[in-house]
């Protein structure tokens, strides 16, 4: 990246008090919602590049969509809507432990097409599924980065949980 492309990580940590804390309130706002909203799926990277900037960029597995995916999801769509840009979710499909470790695979919790509906009720429009495979897994953290800052106009934020890292070598 040159010196005046600047995208800030925002990485979610919460405590057990404040994930109760924000269960409770999103959970009945999700009940008594009257809206509906239809998601784009985004399926090669370079499709980003066609969503109104700035984006602000969720990155992470979501395997169970749970009260921690929940707060990085609604913290990058917050932030997302107080600068007028567009929120964005980023996962992966199959699992990257089904491909790194296939006889370690975790029991999946959520199907794909029922975290993208879970998704989708947290009020993100937008979800980037990007293919996982070997050759994928393979990609350094900065070329992954790179990737993403390319292909969006422009990239302001990526929000990650607090154990999430990037690329090959787990950056």
């Amino acid at each position: 990246m040159t010196n005046d492309e600047t995208v800030r990580v925002k990485r979610v940590t919460m405590t057990n008090r404040q994930i109760s804390s924000f269960g409770f309130r999103h959970s009945f706002v999700l009940r008594h919602s009257s809206f509906v909203i239809l998601m784009k799926i985004l399926l090669p990277i370079s499709e980003l590049a066609a969503l109104p900037g700035p984006l602000f960029l969720a990155i992470g597995v979501f395997d169970g969509v749970h009260l921690g995916h929940q707060a990085v999801i609604s913290t990058s769509a917050k932030h997302a809507k107080e600068a007028g840009g567009t929120p964005v979710v980023v996962t992966f499909d199959p699992h990257p432990v089904k491909v790194l470790r296939p006889n370690n695979a975790p029991h999946l919790l959520t199907a794909t097409q029922h975290k993208i509906e879970l998704i989708r009720d947290l009020g993100v429009a937008h979800l980037l599924v990007l293919h996982f495979d070997r050759a994928f897994a393979a990609t350094s953290p900065e070329d992954f980065v790179r990737r993403l800052v390319d292909n969006s106009k422009p990239l302001r934020e990526i929000c990650v949980g607090h154990e999430w890292s990037f690329g090959k070598g787990r950056a």
